[in-house]
């Protein structure tokens, strides 16, 4: 209905201007005329007419609006029965990860096959996981932590520190670790998705996960082991995705970490409210 008054804005305009203006100024017009003839003379006043003509009016706008909001409501059932048909192809894009020997690949048997050995291999796998690692050289997205910060989780932030008396000493440490699931729970997939994350007034930085399916969910994880006190602050876990409509919509979830100003204890945390917006369309 929005559009069909966009398109006929002005036609409408018109007819409005002419019914309920200029039709009206005729009738007023017209009785104050004097007839030559008798038999041309109204035996109605002005005021007779123009509530005649008023209620005819408003009949035929009453059955106009009837007409145009019967249309307007079967459209949009229409349209509702063709969204919950609609049928929808994911398109997931896999990650692949291989590892050879030059040697192997170098040196041909005779049935010109390469020698192969048991530690080499290729894999395709789903980017389901995100691991996004704070560090000096900035914020990396990646789908799996090194081994020496895999062995800092196992510690428990737990590591050794040099001593000014070049001993070592197994002292707590600053350890950012905030696994999280991404599922969704709507009722249509969210496509194209992203996960985002940045430091509060800095550019975003991000990667795609693609299409989350309904009832799928992605793991993301948030990561930090340096001992940086520049590293501490204010940070934005955003979500961005999109529906099968064109419409595009955004989460985003406030984090921080850092030494508490009262307590003078590290903590880190997430506020779990994040309220969903929908983008405006460019």
């Amino acid at each position: 209905m929005k559009n069909f008054f966009s398109k006929y804005k002005w036609a409408l305009l018109g007819s409005f201007i002419f019914f309920v203006i200029v039709v009206p100024a005729l009738i007023n017009w017209a009785f104050k005329l004097q007839t030559p003839y008798n038999f041309f003379a109204a035996e109605w006043s002005a005021g007779d007419v123009l509530s005649f003509y008023g209620a005819m009016l408003a009949s035929v706008a009453t059955i106009v609006g009837v007409y145009l909001s019967i249309d307007y409501a079967q459209r949009n059932y229409r349209e509702d029965e063709a969204n919950r048909v609609r049928p929808y192809l994911a398109l997931t894009h896999y990650k692949s990860k291989s590892r050879s020997s030059l040697s192997s690949l170098l040196s041909e048997p005779s049935g010109n096959e390469p020698n192969r050995s048991s530690d080499e291999y290729y894999e395709e796998y789903k980017f389901d996981k995100v691991f996004i690692v704070i560090g000096s050289d900035g914020i990396v997205f990646k789908d799996d932590l090194s081994e020496s910060q895999k062995q800092s989780l196992m510690a428990g932030g737990i590591g050794l520190v040099q001593d000014s008396s070049s001993k070592r000493s197994l002292r707590p440490q600053t350890l950012v670790s905030m696994p999280f699931e991404i599922e969704n729970v709507g009722s249509g997939a969210a496509l194209n998705t992203m996960i985002v994350f940045y430091r509060k007034d800095k550019k975003r930085r991000g990667v795609n996960v693609f299409t989350i399916k309904t009832g799928e969910s992605v793991y993301c994880h948030i990561f930090c082991d340096e001992q940086n006190p520049s590293l501490y602050g204010e940070y934005v876990l955003e979500l961005i995705y999109g529906d099968i409509l064109g419409n595009c919509y955004s989460q985003k979830y406030n984090v921080e970490f850092g030494i508490n100003s009262e307590s003078g204890k590290f903590f880190n945390g997430i506020d779990l409210a994040g309220k969903q917006k929908r983008e405006p369309q460019s």
